[in-house]
């Protein structure tokens, strides 16, 4: 115990209270900037569920005409546009004899961030299954599996960025 009163032995009392301010100073920031980032994670994390139920929506409507008819050529063609969407990593579509027409996307963005702010902010979106239906008629499954990499891009660019002026306004009150 009395080791780690050593460094502060040699600070008089203004030092020990510069020193206390600053610590309380860098822990109020660590937390509000935590705080901010778990506000935006679901923020982001709504705007997910959001985005593949709306393109679940999408693909079902753009694809129960040419599931009835059985145009594969127009439902591949609906597929890979839809795969260029940020968020999408696969998309296929299953009719009831069992014909897949699937397409991926072209080009996968890549993680920016460490591993650990993925773990931290939790935004794996999930795979979705949703029927072609008709009338009463079951015309295929559609599967999407969707990508959560461009969204968490963002959020570590938004969150680094945040924490520059921060970091630079602590070291600035210590000099």
């Amino acid at each position: 115990m009395d080791n780690l009163w050593v460094p502060w032995g040699g600070l008089g009392l203004r030092g020990r209270l510069l020193a206390m301010i600053v610590l309380l100073l860098v822990l109020s920031e660590a937390v509000s900037h935590g705080f901010q980032l778990q506000r935006e994670a679901n923020d982001y994390r709504e705007d997910l569920s959001h985005d593949m139920n709306h393109t679940m929506d999408m693909l079902e409507m753009s694809l129960a005409e040419h599931a009835v008819t059985g145009d594969f050529a127009a439902i591949r063609q609906i597929l890979v546009l839809r795969a260029q969407h940020s968020l999408i990593a696969e998309i296929q579509w299953r009719d009831h004899s069992g014909v897949v027409v699937k397409a991926q996307a072209i080009k996968h963005e890549t993680a920016a961030y460490p591993p650990w702010f993925h773990r931290l902010i939790g935004l794996d979106p999930n795979e979705q299954l949703r029927g072609v239906v008709v009338g009463e008629k079951n015309y295929g499954v559609i599967f999407a599996k969707f990508s959560s990499v461009p969204l968490e891009n963002r959020l570590w660019r938004d969150t680094t960025s945040q924490l520059w002026p921060s970091i630079l306004g602590l070291v600035l009150l210590m000099l």
